[in-house]
């Protein structure tokens, strides 16, 4: 796919706007402080080197503790943070490949409307629902979406122009991604054929030992990627303070490593007919959920452009076998699988960009040069306000539902609770709310003499009985909802004391 680099700032200046309009968007709606489940073991894991739930996101850790020690905020503030600013890259990079992408497709159509285009789709993912409301939370899918587009532009570079840089980009990239989350798995065709097709146009330009040197460098960019991982056996070996699943072999490292606790949840739904037409349906739902029906046909009708165009075919096929791997899985995940939909995003507004700049092809088959001029000129106006004005639009409709800048609830009932709790006592709680408070104790030091619980909840009523019997205060939360368990609910007198019930005491029986 050949590429006209002339005025290429104007590619630099689509990626610029999406990114930084991107940033000043997610920080302004940004989550302020700590927060519950997945989010809250981030925000103190990072801070204490930690290792958090499968598949223990080494990368994601080891930046988050550079991220803690910003001068800004709290450091739950700070690990929210960043995902605003991976995920404002994320719209940056896949603007710039947009651009690349309608440069090397249609080269012969003004820049400033290929710019628009790109500028559109990076615009669109933006504000889209699920990539908005990831980008203000303490979460690993901002940083595994910029991850994502780094990646694909690298091999870009690589298919395009055959630079050993590119290619040595691609692999760290790549290494990285695969020690940040577990669905790096799934784009691994994609990445391979790009990776392939790269190496096909290099055969006869590159000498055998030039070749060899390239692939060296290329293992060793990957080893490096991967180096993460060496966070789990410095941990395993010279202890911790926090460290999921408390592991006491090798076995149990690797098995969180691999993410063993959710094999489960992977192909959870029926490889039938009618079950997968009803995922594929869902996964649909939440295309269009993001970008509308009309978004959906622009990126099919972009995509097929791609695949048939020889010049992108390559690319095309990359691109579609990378959606494909993502999209079946998410689909097909157990837990939560519209999130695991962001890559599919990624690519689907690639495809929205090239059906939304065709027109400024079929332009040129006009054989009058006034009406051509002037019918490319209002299709680059179009565009232009197409970019700037859709997602701007679609921000206003969908601000009051995304932001979270006032979201201190959390915070206030736990430091509620923190302030409330007697000397010595033992709280009760599920995975969302030990979180929050082992933020509170491994980051900020509170509340050292308060022992958390959040093993099975059958046994909350008898260990409870047994505190109460030695004299020790007890609270308990809600397990899997707002309401403790209801052997507890029975059992105990109950008192709202902020994210908790302090139990006052056994009910009375009833005569």
């Amino acid at each position: 796919m050949p590429l006209n680099n002339s005025r290429s700032g104007w590619g630099l200046l689509a990626a610029l706007i999406a990114g930084l309009a991107a940033a000043g968007l997610y920080g302004w709606t940004l989550a302020p402080g700590v927060l519950v489940g997945d989010s809250g073991e981030f925000q103190f894991t990072g801070a204490i080197l930690g290792i958090p739930h499968p598949t223990g996101y080494p990368l994601y850790t080891l930046l988050n503790k550079l991220w803690s020690l910003l001068p800004v905020g709290d450091v739950a503030y700070r690990i929210n943070l960043s995902s605003a600013v991976y995920m404002a890259g994320a719209v940056g990079l896949v603007t710039a490949l947009a651009w690349r992408l309608l440069a090397g497709l249609q080269p012969e159509t003004p820049a400033s409307g290929r710019a628009g285009a790109a500028l559109a789709a990076g615009g669109l993912l933006a504000v889209s629902g699920t990539v908005w409301a990831q980008a203000l939370v303490a979460r690993a899918y901002a940083l595994n979406a910029l991850l994502v587009a780094g990646c694909l532009l690298a091999l870009l570079l690589w298919v395009e122009g055959g630079r050993r840089g590119a290619f040595w980009a691609a692999l760290l990239l790549l290494g990285l991604a695969l020690a940040h989350h577990g669905t790096t798995v799934t784009l691994l065709p994609g990445y391979l054929l790009l990776g392939l097709v790269g190496e096909w146009r290099a055969r006869a330009r590159e000498s055998g030992r030039a070749r060899w040197a390239r692939w060296a460098g290329g293992l060793l960019a990957l080893a490096l990627g991967l180096s993460p991982y060496l966070l789990f056996v410095y941990r395993f070996v010279f202890g911790y303070t926090y460290y999921w699943g408390n592991p006491r072999t090798w076995g149990d490292v690797f098995f969180l490593a691999r993410g063993g606790p959710f094999a489960g949840q992977i192909l959870a739904y029926p490889l039938t007919w009618d079950s997968q037409l009803a995922r594929a349906g869902f996964g649909g739902d939440q295309l269009a959920r993001q970008f509308g029906g009309v978004g959906v046909l622009l990126g099919l009708a972009g995509l097929a452009r791609l695949l048939l165009d020889r010049r992108t075919r390559p690319v095309g096929a990359g691109l579609a076998v990378l959606g494909l791997g993502n999209f079946a899985f998410a689909v097909n995940y157990g837990i939560i699988g519209h999130i695991y939909l962001i890559p599919t995003y990624l690519f689907w507004v690639l495809g929205m960009a090239v059906a939304g700049a065709w027109p400024l092809t079929l332009v040129r088959h006009l054989r009058r040069p006034l009406l051509r001029g002037s019918v490319a000129a209002a299709l680059v106006l179009a565009l232009g306000g197409g970019a700037l004005g859709v997602p701007a639009f679609l921000a206003a409709a969908r601000w009051a539902q995304q932001d979270r800048s006032g979201d201190t609830r959390v915070r206030d009932l736990a430091l509620e609770t923190l302030a409330a709790a007697a000397p010595g006592a033992r709280v009760y709680v599920d995975w969302e709310s030990v979180c929050v408070f082992r933020y509170y104790q491994y980051v900020e030091h509170r509340r050292l003499d308060l022992d958390l619980y959040s093993e099975d909840p059958r046994d909350w009523a008898p260990a409870i009985a047994q505190d109460l019997a030695a004299g020790r205060a007890a609270y308990v939360g809600g397990f899997a909802g707002p309401n403790p368990p209801a052997p507890v609910q029975q059992a105990y007198r109950l008192q709202r004391v902020g994210l908790v019930y302090q139990v006052l005491g056994r009910v009375p029986a009833s005569r």
